[in-house]
């Protein structure tokens, strides 16, 4: 689940502000202070469920009310929904038929007909593939929801960085092979 970052990040400068430090909102989400920093800022497009939760522990009741109210997305990290995506599928199917479109984006039909019907998010590399060779690049910046998903899909506070993600899976590799 992620969770739209503007309202949180809203919340935390307020809180830096009036009683708290970066450290304390670094302790609260188990974060780094620079990637604390990083969000502050605003560099973030998203928060996890988690970290979120997090940042509300923080907050009075009625600050709490009001983060809560951020938009939230049934995705992962990296993913875009496929409500998104569903009208240029469901537009290329109506022209070109099932078989042609999937043959155009080079993937298989039922995996088409899933993002418009069953699944909730799909990769960003699918999902740009998908709309590049379907409705064009350009697609993106037409819409600000649209941009929202281009520019900050991966942009998430909160997201375990993929070099601990690596050196964890080298050293279970190790423990494996031990």
């Amino acid at each position: 689940m992620l969770v739209e970052a503007r309202r949180y990040r809203l919340a935390a400068l307020a809180f830096c502000r009036n009683s708290g430090s970066v450290g304390q909102l670094a302790r609260a989400t188990i974060s780094s202070r620079a990637n604390v920093q990083k969000f502050l800022d605003g560099r973030f497009g998203f928060v996890t469920a988690g970290r979120a939760s997090q940042i509300e522990r923080l907050l009075s009741e009625r600050e709490r009310a009001w983060v809560q109210e951020a938009p939230r997305f049934n995705v992962s990290v990296g993913h875009v929904p496929t409500e998104l995506l569903a009208p240029v599928i469901t537009e290329s199917f109506a022209k070109y038929g099932r078989t042609a479109t999937a043959t155009m984006v080079g993937t298989v039909e039922r995996q088409l007909y899933a993002m418009t019907q069953e699944r909730t998010g799909v990769s960003f590399r699918l999902a740009d593939l998908i709309v590049t060779k379907l409705a064009g690049p350009g697609w993106w910046l037409e819409t600000a929801e649209r941009r929202r998903w281009y520019f900050n899909s991966s942009a998430v506070f909160g997201k375990t960085p993929p070099a601990y993600v690596q050196a964890k899976s080298a050293r279970r590799r190790e423990l494996i092979a031990a």
